[in-house]
């Protein structure tokens, strides 16, 4: 319970978490603060290359497993000692519901961070990543029906940290950004040259592929 608790709130938003840490904020906290901080991150870097929801991205990534780890650290042990718990069957039921989702986690900070160097930045590592995003998605799912079939009172908390998991995936297969920084990246950028290319493709159709920027 109490690490499904930890992982849905610093999977919901890296903003919810920062904003959690200072006595100000933690009365608005299930207010417009989260989302208020979220705009303010994504608009104020949108014209940076590694900008916009991409940027926001990466300091989940970064936060995220800082966070967990932290909260996370006084009970992950419970998950390495089946003698703490009223039988096998509930131990690996709930072993399996939680653990597989911070490997995947893992995984996918391991790929990410290696398209932060611009050498690595190619179609192959941009899909390895989005594939390894898929695997997150679907663990989160497993866990999930986990949770429903035998761990009904966690449900809530599996769906609050499946959400942003799955909309994150949805975005990798699907940003503009990605495709021109990551998967495309020719080692040049410029936002007004990424925006007017964004634009033109959107109305001819054509792909990042065929209107790969020169360079």
């Amino acid at each position: 319970m109490k690490i499904r608790m930890f992982l849905a709130a610093t999977t919901m938003t890296p903003a919810l978490a920062i904003a959690q840490q200072h006595e100000p904020f933690r009365g608005v906290t299930t207010g417009l603060m989260p989302f208020i901080l979220v705009a303010l991150i994504v608009y104020s870097t949108r014209k940076m290359a590694i900008g916009g929801w991409l940027f926001y991205f990466y300091i989940g990534l970064i936060l995220g497993p800082i966070i967990t780890a932290i909260l996370i650290y006084p009970v992950i042990g419970e998950y390495f000692q089946p003698s703490l718990w009223y039988d096998l069957q509930t131990y690996w039921l709930a072993f399996f519901s939680t653990m597989p989702a911070l490997f995947a986690s893992l995984v996918v900070s391991i790929f990410a961070v290696r398209l932060l160097f611009a050498s690595q930045r190619n179609r192959r590592n941009t899909m390895l990543l989005r594939y390894a995003l898929l695997g997150q998605v679907t663990l989160g799912i497993i866990g999930a029906v986990i949770d429903l079939l035998y761990f009904p009172e966690d449900i809530i908390l599996s769906v609050i940290a499946l959400i942003p998991t799955s909309i994150t995936c949805l975005y990798f297969f699907l940003s503009q950004r990605v495709k021109y920084v990551l998967e495309n990246w020719n080692g040049h950028w410029n936002y007004n040259d990424f925006v007017n290319r964004n634009s033109t493709l959107a109305n001819t159709g054509a792909s990042w592929t065929e209107s790969k920027p020169e360079g």
